[in-house]
């Protein structure tokens, strides 16, 4: 393999990928929804993995227009719902043992993710992990909104690592990421979990049952 396809960089997703997270947004959405006599059905809740929260609830507004609440209030509420609930973030198997790994052969690492920062580092904290990313966490806030499947937050991520987007590798558990990586000019290891496991994948460069199947050295030069 040649130098120019070696990988610069990889760029981890968090939500649902490094964080067993997806399951507190559901709680987190069933707060603020059920008082009001909404339930977002399973499968519903599956297309919402990996987009925004502001996209989410735009979406449910158009499917619910008895959901008069006011977007930003909606907002309001299930981040504050989420935040509580965060206290109880488990790491995905593997996540952990990936990311050092990683680091201890010299590979940059960074987050791309539609969550903000201040719901990512308590999720890298709770890994142990946060000071190997050395800040570089490319996340909603900083890209005026725009979440996945909008590519700026890898192109970003990749911009804080000073690399090429082509010779980074994401790794992704949702189809927006997938898309965004790709929209970006990456390569892209989908890693879907038990809310996106039907999502498209078939545009990844591989596709993984879980962290604990990625062999670093692979991933290192894929």
């Amino acid at each position: 393999m040649t130098q120019a396809h070696r990988t610069a960089a990889v760029i981890f997703d968090c939500d649902g990928l490094l964080v067993d997270t997806e399951s507190l947004h559901e709680e987190s959405f069933e707060v603020v929804l059920a008082p009001l006599g909404f339930r977002i059905p399973p499968e519903v809740y599956a297309t919402m993995v990996g987009t925004p929260t502001a996209q989410n609830f735009t979406d449910l507004k158009a499917m619910w227009p008895a959901l008069d609440l006011p977007l930003d209030e909606l907002i309001r509420r299930k981040d504050a719902a989420y935040k509580v609930l965060l206290r109880r973030v488990r790491p995905m198997p593997g996540a952990e043992a990936i990311v050092r790994a990683l680091a201890a052969r010299g590979v940059p690492l960074a987050i791309a993710s539609s969550s903000p920062r201040d719901d990512v580092v308590p999720c890298l904290d709770a890994l142990g992990v946060t000071p190997l990313f050395d800040d570089r966490l490319a996340t909603v806030e900083r890209v005026g909104g725009a979440g996945k499947p909008a590519p700026d937050l890898y192109l970003l991520a990749a911009r804080m690592l000073g690399a090429d987007p082509s010779a980074c590798v994401a790794v992704e558990d949702s189809q927006p990421g997938l898309d965004a990586a790709i929209a970006a000019g990456m390569r892209c290891v989908a890693v879907p979990s038990r809310y996106t496991h039907a999502q498209d994948f078939s545009r990844a460069a591989a596709v993984v049952p879980s962290l604990e199947a990625v062999d670093p050295e692979w991933l290192a030069a894929l």
